[in-house]
């Protein structure tokens, strides 16, 4: 179902692992809030898997109970209410499409969001635990006959972008091959509020770089917009 803009509505993110919601659509989401819309957030992960940025050793238990405060940090800078998170495996979402499908369906039933956004085919990354979250709540929106919208890469930047993020897709949880649709909507952000969110997602950063491995190119693009297909 083609949207020309969704801004000012009640808007469903689904996303993976705290700190999704910042990268894919801080801005947005901040835009939403400020044009008199409703954000609403279901993570079906903790991130327990983010350890690489970690500057100090944690337990599977501490990293959790660390990213669920960041995204309540996020969350309340963001103006996302609420924010729910299913606790499931992190790198193993694909095993749990049911339960995110049927716990995903009742807080839509309970919330009647307008608009339901999450990942494409391509998981921005091609990782596994965003395309499934992104499976599930397409089948969220058929089942409601509400709009999906799908993030996605800014188009000036797809022909380029699986060699900077190839440093990201190491590990096993990446599908191999990426295939980048073009996006029919783009919505203009503040970057010092995306730059603000991800921010507060500490355990993830490198340096208090939210974007290693990026090139400035693409850093610079991410800032300015958001691009959508819906």
């Amino acid at each position: 179902m083609f949207m020309k803009n969704f801004l000012g509505k009640k808007l469903f993110f689904i996303t993976a692992h705290p700190d999704d919601e910042s990268y894919m659509a801080a801005g947005t989401i901040y835009k939403n809030y400020q044009m008199g819309g409703q954000n609403m957030l279901l993570c079906a992960s903790w991130g327990e898997k983010g350890r690489s940025h970690l500057k100090k050793p944690f337990t599977i238990s501490q990293l959790k109970k660390l990213r669920a405060k960041e995204l309540r940090r996020a969350g309340k800078f963001l103006h996302i209410k609420p924010v729910l998170n299913l606790a499931l495996p992190d790198g193993k979402l694909r095993n749990y499409q049911k339960i995110i499908f049927k716990k995903g369906l009742a807080i839509a039933n309970k919330h009647q969001p307008e608009v339901i956004i999450s990942f494409g085919p391509d998981g921005i990354s091609g990782h596994l635990d965003h395309i499934t979250a992104g499976q599930v709540a397409r089948q969220i929106a058929e089942k409601l006959r509400i709009p999906f919208v799908a993030v996605t890469l800014p188009p000036s930047i797809t022909k380029k972008a699986l060699k900077w993020l190839a440093t990201r897709r190491k590990a096993g949880h990446y599908i191999k091959s990426i295939i980048y649709k073009n996006p029919n909507m783009k919505i203009v952000i503040d970057g010092q509020i995306k730059k603000r969110a991800l921010k507060i997602h500490q355990s993830q950063m490198d340096h208090k770089n939210a974007f290693t491995g990026f090139p400035a190119y693409a850093v610079k693009e991410l800032l300015k917009a958001e691009y959508f297909l819906g």
